[in-house]
C-alpha cells in the first residue's frame, strides 16, 4: 500500500492480532497511508506501528505497543522492490542479477523458465471459439464481440498437429 505522500509501503501479510491477511484489509479507512485489518480493525502505518484499533476504541492500549513486521521498499524504474531478508538490504543493483542494466533501462533483460503444463489444455484453448466472446469480451481486440476467423491445422514432421486460430477480420481496436 502507499503512504499519504504516495510512497510504497510493505508489511507482512499477517495481522499480529489474530493472523488474518492484511492484504484483504482496507487502505486509508482510518486515515490516508494506513491499512486496516478487516477482522477487528487493527490499523497500521507504513512502519508497522498500530495507530488505531477500531474494535477496541479510541483509547486502545494496542496503539503504539503492537507492531506488524515492515519491510524496506524501494521504487525504481516503475517497479516496487521489497527486501524480506533479516539484515540490512544490499544495494538493489548488487542484489539483482543484471541489476545495473535493468535499472538503467538501457537493456531488455529476459529469462526463460520451464513451465509444466498440458499441451492438450493449450490445444483446447486455441480451438475453443466460444471462450473469447465471454472470457476476453473486454479486451480491445474483441471489443465485446465474438471473433470471426477459422482454425488452421498444420501437420508436423514428428506426427503432431499444430492448430491455431487465424482471424483475418478487422477489429475495432486494431
Amino acid at each position: 500500500f502507499r503512504s499519504a505522500d504516495g510512497q510504497a509501503q510493505a508489511l507482512e501479510d499477517r495481522c499480529p492480532h489474530r493472523g488474518p491477511l492484511l492484504s484483504l484489509g482496507q487502505v486509508g479507512a482510518w486515515e490516508p497511508g494506513t491499512i486496516t485489518c478487516r477482522y477487528h480493525g487493527m490499523t497500521f502505518n507504513g512502519d508497522g506501528d498500530c495507530v488505531a484499533f477500531i474494535a477496541d476504541g479510541p483509547d486502545s492500549r494496542a496503539c503504539g505497543r503492537v507492531k506488524a513486521r515492515s519491510y524496506p521498499v524501494e521504487e525504481r524504474s516503475g517497479i516496487v522492490w521489497l527486501y524480506m531478508g533479516a539484515d540490512q538490504p544490499p544495494a538493489l543493483e548488487q542484489g539483482l542479477p543484471y541489476g545495473e542494466q535493468l535499472l538503467a533501462g538501457a537493456h531488455l533483460v529476459t529469462t526463460r523458465m520451464p513451465l509444466e503444463f498440458s499441451h492438450l489444455a493449450t490445444l483446447d484453448n486455441d480451438i475453443d471459439l466460444a471462450h473469447p466472446g465471454v472470457l476476453h469480451r473486454t479486451c480491445v481486440p474483441f471489443s465485446a464481440q465474438k471473433p470471426g476467423g477459422h482454425i488452421v491445422a498444420t501437420d508436423l514432421d514428428n506426427g503432431g498437429v499444430r492448430a491455431n486460430f487465424a482471424d483475418d477480420t478487422p477489429h475495432p481496436g486494431a
